[in-house]
């Protein structure tokens, strides 16, 4: 399979395509693609080119397009987006990385009562990882990573989904029965130490319903990880009768 990736310019109207900057020298000096070789193309609006490279230099890769590749079904037949509270560490890079893979729409990073993180500058090195993984998987969009936001703003915007609580007593898979493919789904993790009795009551008055993933505590990006992959199977593209 040829090496894919995301070109965010409106480039695609041309035969011949040249790329520039960290893209150039990511195709020419880690891929080491040269001359001849065929490449694949994304726009980020669900459609991939193929397209074959005729100059290759970590300053400039020039390419050819070849054609539109038609009938790729690699996103989720459902937008799930995910708001995680900021773990300790590099734990969010794990988190983005695996969402990413697994087909997740939107990122959105918040701060909680328990969040120890407050501050982050990471924001640009989450988009790079998002994109990376993308192409990585195959994917036809790159998620949004939103920037950061605190617990009370985003439920002041949102307005109902699903909230992971170690102390509720509602089955994730009976919750679920409510949403179908083609819909989508808000689902919020919380950080180390869970979310308050507040915010669950906050979170409930929006419409969301908290549900546990049994009766292990898990580690925040474990429990994110899990939560997608339920959610993927249930209904996504991972579907039993699929």
């Amino acid at each position: 399979m040829s090496p894919r990736i995301f070109l965010l310019e409106d480039v695609f109207d041309k035969d011949i395509v040249s790329i520039k900057g960290d893209n150039a020298r990511y195709i020419s000096t880690v891929l080491r693609c040269n001359t001849g070789e065929p490449l694949t193309l994304l726009d980020n609006r669900g459609n991939s080119y193929s397209a074959v490279i005729v100059k290759s230099l970590p300053s400039e890769v020039v390419v050819r397009l070849t054609g539109k590749d038609e009938d790729i079904k690699t996103e989720l037949p459902i937008d799930i987006t995910l708001a995680q509270a900021i773990p300790k560490g590099d734990k969010m890079d794990i988190i983005i990385q695996k969402a990413t893979e697994l087909g997740v729409k939107r990122i959105i990073p918040i701060v909680t009562e328990r969040t120890e993180v407050r501050i982050t500058r990471r924001l640009n090195r989450w988009k790079e990882i998002a994109i990376s993984a993308a192409q990585q998987s195959r994917r036809l969009r790159i998620p949004e990573i939103e920037s950061p936001v605190g617990f009370n703003s985003f439920m002041a915007e949102a307005s109902s989904g699903i909230i992971f609580w170690e102390k509720s007593e509602n089955s994730l898979k009976k919750v679920i029965r409510d949403y179908k493919p083609g819909g989508s789904i808000t689902i919020v993790i919380g950080p180390e130490g869970g979310f308050s009795d507040e915010e669950i009551k906050a979170a409930s008055e929006r419409g969301f319903q908290h549900v546990s993933l049994g009766p292990r505590i898990l580690r925040a990006e474990t429990a994110a990880i899990v939560a997608v992959s339920i959610i993927q199977y249930e209904l996504g593209d991972l579907q039993e009768d699929n």
